[in-house]
Formats: structure tokens, sequence, C-alpha cells
């Protein structure tokens, strides 16, 4: 059982994060207040929820197999619209850890709201658009797609991960010919890697990637989109990471042009400044195989963990009785 202290602190810890998330998710209840919204964010990612509280399109109902049976009406209402509660609770979430994305809420429970929903042509209750500059870049609709976007839009579009750090701090962005060539040959110092491992990998030796995606259009490059920062953490110091978006200039779609790129997300691999391989996935798996081939060939070793330390009986015991005093007190 938690203590008064403990409980008064996680209350308090959760009312910090309902402001934060009622200070940045504004509802909108007309179209003057959404080009407000819209002006206010600037050139931030914001993130449009147009949602109902009487409707909830989860997709194709035969996939669900057999239809359930309820006691009451209400009972009906809760379970049809959990998935959009989920996908409230999704956007929540997101929005207290991404402090650079904006969040519109609009639900259409009215005429006025109705028809701002229609102006955004949206037909399927919920959707989930992703706007830039007064611009829609993204759209998923129902409730399975869009609570999958969400995370990955505010990723992909943002540049946000989960606990508000940004991508590009692993992922850098190319822009420019010349932004390439310097990142294919730059060499990164030995650094810690995941666990704690010391990576010495030489400059001949470093594996360079270019993600080649796309701002529109691009469903597959925003899905696998967080793998790649995924990879781009727990291969530090030994692989580097790019990503550019051909869509994004004019030098952008002149640098895919160049490569060759023609589909979207591509791999470009480089080692010691020479192209040694690419490929054109969106299976995360395949991608992280292809990186792991690719290090093996040119005698990169894989990262090991030191040998763990087997801890000693005295150590235990003492962990053991810490614990259950620990126990004793909360249980007081």
């Amino acid at each position: 059982m938690q203590n008064i202290p403990e409980l008064n602190s996680v209350v308090e810890r959760r009312t910090r994060e309902t402001a934060r998330v009622n200070e940045r998710a504004k509802t909108v209840s007309s179209k003057v207040e959404f080009d407000a919204a819209m002006t206010l964010a600037e050139d931030k990612l914001v993130i449009v929820e147009v949602y109902s509280q009487d409707e909830c399109d989860v997709g194709d109902p035969e996939s669900w197999g057999a239809a359930p049976t309820f006691n009451t009406s209400s009972e009906a209402h809760d379970a049809l619209m959990e998935p959009c509660a989920r996908l409230h609770s999704t956007i929540s979430r997101v929005a207290r850890e991404c402090g650079d994305v904006e969040f519109v809420l609009l639900d259409v429970g009215d005429a006025e709201t109705k028809a701002l929903a229609a102006e955004l042509n949206v037909s399927t209750i919920p959707t989930v658009q992703f706007w830039r500059g007064g611009q829609m870049i993204h759209e998923a609709k129902g409730a399975p797609g869009a609570m999958a976007a969400v995370p990955e839009g505010a990723l992909y579009f943002g540049d946000q991960m989960a606990g508000g750090a940004d991508a590009s701090e692993y992922v850098e962005a190319i822009k420019s010919q010349q932004d390439l060539n310097d990142f294919i040959n730059r060499c990164d110092l030995p650094q810690e890697g995941i666990r704690g491992v010391q990576l010495q990998v030489p400059c001949e030796k470093q594996l360079a990637v270019l993600d080649v995606s796309q701002l529109n259009g691009c469903e597959n490059c925003m899905h696998i989109y967080p793998a790649v920062v995924a990879l781009a953490k727990n291969t530090a110091g030994a692989v580097r990471w790019s990503r550019l978006l051909l869509d994004e200039s004019a030098e952008a779609k002149s640098v895919a042009q160049s490569l060759n790129a023609n589909a979207t997300p591509t791999f470009v691999f480089w080692v010691g400044g020479r192209e040694v391989g690419r490929i054109s996935t969106a299976d995360r798996a395949v991608l992280m195989q292809a990186v792991l081939e690719t290090q093996q060939k040119f005698g990169v070793p894989l990262p090991q963990p030191p040998p763990r330390k087997r801890m000693s009986t005295a150590e235990a015991k003492e962990i053991a009785r810490q614990k259950r005093e620990q126990q004793k007190k909360s249980a007081w």
C-alpha cells in the first residue's frame, strides 16, 4: 500500500501532466478558432484529431469474427467507442512527451463543427491529420490506423521521440549535396555504444547509411522510421545514419536524382567513402539484416557487452534485507 506522501506525489505529477496536455491540446469549435490555432503554431507540426462522442470507425467489422453480445445499450456504446478512447489516450501520451508538437482537437458534435470537418475533407470518424505551415501533409483514417500514425507521425514529421528527445540527434538531416559529401566522408571518434560497450571502429570501416524518403505520399517511409531511429541509437559509433527527404526542396530532389534513388524508402550504404550497397524496403528485419551483413562483409566486429559480473552471496543477502525493510515501511 502506498503511503500518503507517495500518493500525494503521484497525484501532483498526474495533475501537472494533465495541465501540460490541456495547455498544448487546443479544442476548437469553429473555423476561426482552427485558423487561429494554425497561425499560432507557426512552423511547428500540428496533429489534428477529428472525433465524435458517438461514432468510432474501426475498419472492417468482419475482421473481428463473431460479434460480441451486451446486456445494455450503454455497454454496447462503451465497447464500440473503446478504440477511439485508446486513440485519445495515445494523443494525450504523445502530447505529454513531445514538446515541439502542437495538438488540435475537433469534436464534431454540432452543425458548426460538422461543417468544419467537411471543410477539412474528413469523411471518417476518427481522422487524424498532420499539418505544417498551414498545409496538411498526411492523414490517417479510422481508429486503428490513426492510433499507429500519431506516434509515428510525431517522430517522422516532427522529429520528436518519446521523452522529448530529438530524432535528429541520431539521424542527421541531409538537405544538399555538400551535406551528403560531408556525411559520407566524416569519421566519428570511438564512443560508448549500447549497454556501455566501447566501440573502436576505424574510419575506413565505419558504415554510413542514408535513408532516402519523402514527406508526402509515403506511408512506408513513416512506418519504418522508428526502426531507423532505434538502429541509429543502438549502432552509434559503428554506423552513422542520415535522412534525405527528396520532396523537401529542389536541391534535395537533385541529390536523390544524383543517387538514382527512384523508390522510397531506399537505404544507401557507404564504407570508406565508397558506395557498397543499397536496399529498398519498409521491413525492419530486412533493413537490420542488411546492416549486419554489410558490417560483417567489411570485417567490422559486432559490439559485444562486457561479461556480467556475478554478485556475491553477501551482496545478495544485503539487497534482500534492504528490500524487506522497505516493504515493512510501506506496510505502515
